[in-house]
């Protein structure tokens, strides 16, 4: 890797089925490549975690699901309603050029960058056998997918919500925000869905999406 000459292989795409009854595609990297990306994974996470918010959860060092459901559960006895939502395809709809400007705008190796993009370029070796090229998303099943997500999500969604509603908690595992009124529900869901400018877009998929009025008596 030190010579800037090595080319990950293709990523083996293998589907497992959803509780709705759709498959899941994965990218299971060879072992070697997953070697490789593990050093990619060493050197990038550690130039990001200090930027990343104390209320995001997903798939970083030292931070579980169940650090999440407790920071939840502490902060819905103090409010009165409670979002949950979920984002649409998230791994699936990446765009590789605006992850690859916020990489290079965080990451002070750059011999990094290259082998990220290749990383993220490198084609899924479909069931049927077909090769697909890839010009958005970061395989679920590769070990560094988790980190292009956090930073992702970072400027998509964490700073964003900062931004707007700074007296809004939140926790993203998936996403939760208690809130303190019934008047700030469907704004937050509205901008939620609708946030989208030329730099990133998500959108929130209602089927696993609930606003949830909260009791203060557990």
């Amino acid at each position: 890797m030190s010579s800037g000459s090595y080319y990950p292989k293709p990523v083996k795409g293998v589907e497992i089925p959803k509780k709705d009854g759709k498959k899941r595609l994965l990218g299971i990297p060879t072992i070697e490549d997953r070697v490789a990306r593990m050093v990619l994974r060493n050197r990038l996470e550690p130039m990001l975690e200090p930027m990343f918010h104390e209320d995001s959860y997903g798939y970083r060092p030292d931070k579980s699901a169940l650090d999440a459901i407790a920071t939840a559960r502490s902060r819905c006895f103090r409010m009165k309603w409670v979002i949950e939502f979920d984002i649409v395809g998230l791994f699936d709809n990446i765009n590789h050029g605006k992850l690859l400007e916020l990489i290079e705008k965080h990451c002070q190796e750059k011999w990094i960058f290259p082998y990220i993009e290749r990383c993220l370029k490198t084609p899924v070796l479909m069931p049927d056998k077909r090769l697909k090229e890839r010009n958005a998303s970061t395989p679920q099943g590769g070990v560094i997918s988790l980190v292009f997500a956090n930073l992702f999500m970072h400027y998509a969604f964490d700073e964003w919500m900062a931004g707007r509603f700074p007296k809004c908690s939140w926790e993203r595992q998936d996403s939760f925000c208690p809130v303190r009124n019934n008047h700030f529900v469907f704004p937050a869901v509205c901008h939620m869905l609708y946030f989208g400018n030329d730099f990133i877009k998500i959108s929130v998929k209602f089927v696993k999406s609930a606003a949830i009025f909260s009791t203060t008596n557990a």
